[in-house]
């Protein structure tokens, strides 16, 4: 009996939905509300194409996380983007955007640099009317709590609140967060009230933002090779990269989702392992041939043939066999 109530948690919170909301709720899709992005290029073309590409200009900016320098994209006097560089051994051009300039950044970095990597991405669902929290906090507990059967996890997901859950008046300033899922993941969830959020933040804009509006979010951090199989996800698809979000989803739209390898929970083989440090370190082993053919050259005062070239390959893979010990 116990298993048949908590089997149908999900059933009988989605039927406390009315008609009307429930078809509201399906007319809502998912947007990318933050994106970066470790892109292969010179930095100096990765900040001028985002600024052509976005109609707007650059300035210099400091370099944050590790890297020594960077730039802002902005527009009409607003930062749209960031890119930092230089540092980090050698690390490629980072790049970045949240809130509303992230589509735009998104529709850029995937036409510019079809092969990028993600290395965050948060996708939201907005319900910007109604009264939807209670119904919406319930199912991610339910969720934190128990596999899509009904059945308790073994190991329950992390819960965590910030924000003022002492007094739930709507017209109250501060408003709640609930994180579903571990702060250390590579997938976690958030619900929040967006509305008192905005309200907040942009006191003398308070009346555009309806006070009940809440917005569920899944933040995304790939690992390795998954950093570019999510490239190429759609925001919905971005909640098939979990199995517990994946089932949040299904339970707050009545919708299945395509679940999405990620690259920390599937074996890795030897193509994609060779495939990823290419990425890494490619234009690092070109360097070094390119100077070792320039120093021959420079000795013999001859263009090197292609048994040199080879032979020069042949040193460079010996080099790296013997570090590899």
């Amino acid at each position: 009996m116990a298993d048949e109530v908590r089997g149908g948690v999900a059933d009988r919170l989605r039927a406390m939905l009315s008609d009307a909301a429930a078809a509201s709720v399906q007319r809502f899709e998912a947007s990318f509300d933050w994106y970066a992005a470790s892109i292969d290029e010179n930095p100096l073309v990765v900040i001028e194409s985002l600024a052509g590409w976005l109609g707007a200009d650059y300035r210099r900016s400091r370099g944050l996380h590790g890297y020594t320098a960077g730039a802002e994209i902005v527009r009409d006097g607003n930062v749209i983007a960031r890119v930092v560089y230089g540092g980090n051994e050698e690390a490629w051009p980072h790049a970045w955007a949240s809130g509303e300039d992230t589509p735009p950044f998104v529709a850029a970095v995937r036409a510019l640099w079809p092969d990028h990597g993600v290395t965050r991405v948060d996708a939201a669902y907005d319900f910007k009317t109604g009264a939807p929290w209670q119904r919406l906090y319930d199912m991610c507990v339910n969720v934190a709590d128990h596999l899509p059967n009904g059945d308790r996890r073994g190991r329950p997901l992390k819960l965590a609140t910030i924000g003022d859950w002492l007094r739930e008046a709507e017209g109250h300033p501060d408003g709640r967060t609930l994180y579903i899922g571990s702060m250390k993941s590579p997938v976690l969830a958030r619900l929040y009230e967006k509305g008192k959020q905005l309200r907040k933040a942009f006191p003398d804009q308070a009346d555009k933002y309806n006070p009940g509006w809440v917005r569920l979010e899944l933040q995304v951090r790939p690992q390795k090779q998954a950093r570019y199989d999510v490239a190429r996800l759609s925001p919905e698809e971005v909640w098939g990269t979990a199995l517990w979000a994946k089932q949040l989803h299904a339970d707050v739209f009545a919708s299945d989702l395509s679940q999405v390898g990620m690259g920390h929970n599937r074996p890795r083989d030897d193509e994609r392992a060779w495939s990823f440090f290419l990425r890494q370190y490619g234009k690092m082993l070109t360097r070094r041939f390119e100077t070792e053919v320039a120093r021959l050259e420079r000795a013999g005062h001859v263009v090197a043939t292609a048994e040199d070239r080879d032979l020069i390959w042949r040193q460079i893979g010996s080099d790296i066999g013997r570090a590899l010990g």
